[in-house]
């Protein structure tokens, strides 16, 4: 009876060990694709944020365009084009901002 039991123990440990490896595994994978989709979402240059902020702000969805003004901005401080436009989408965004 008690080799049984501990056969019984050792395929339960055995079976969710693996289970919790395989459901790990995928999750970090998932989870790692979706983390390197998000870092090729927002583009490197300044050129090439400068014309989807520009592309928002004429649309008027300030909630975007603050996004890439707060980015642009934070690079290019000295900018006046820049800081003016993050304002007008600070003041007209609201909570579409999502800092």
């Amino acid at each position: 009876m008690i080799k049984s039991d501990l056969s019984l123990n050792a395929f339960i440990f055995n079976f969710f060990s693996k289970r919790t490896f395989w459901v790990g595994f995928a999750l970090f994978f998932t989870l790692r694709s979706i983390q390197l989709e998000a870092q090729n979402s927002v583009p490197k240059n300044e050129d090439e944020q400068r014309k989807i902020a520009e592309k928002y702000f004429e649309a008027e969805d300030y909630g975007q365009a603050y996004r890439y003004y707060s980015t642009l901005l934070a690079n290019y401080p000295k900018e006046p084009k820049y800081n003016y436009r993050l304002g007008v989408c600070i003041l007209f965004a609201g909570d579409e901002r999502g800092d």
